[in-house]
């Protein structure tokens, strides 16, 4: 069965469009990643500094929700990496249906 050249192109636009949302969302969850990294650490410092238990309890119920975010952020990025590879090999192989067109 034949595709078409312009079914071609526009297949190539949309995963174009999918690779470009997956990189922006990268870069979202990186910016996110970091600021959640200089909170939790911001937040072990109050932590340490925390003399009684109940201010302990608190900050280091913090700590741990600050940390369980990170985790996740950090596995969402893992995520975005995959479908962003995935967006490149589907875009090489439409590259090389349309050189081939040539």
């Amino acid at each position: 069965m034949e595709i078409s050249l312009s079914v071609k192109k526009n297949v190539r636009k949309y995963w174009k469009r999918r690779a470009r949302r997956t990189r922006e969302k990268l870069a979202d969850l990186d910016a996110q990643r970091e600021t959640l990294r200089y909170e939790l650490t911001l937040t072990k410092r109050v932590l340490e500094k925390s003399t009684d238990k109940d201010s302990r309890e608190f900050w280091q119920m913090q700590v741990d929700f600050l940390a369980w975010d990170l985790h996740q952020t950090k596995d969402q990025m893992v995520e975005e990496r995959s479908e962003l590879n995935y967006c490149k090999v589907m875009l090489a192989e439409i590259r090389a249906d349309l050189a081939a067109e040539k």
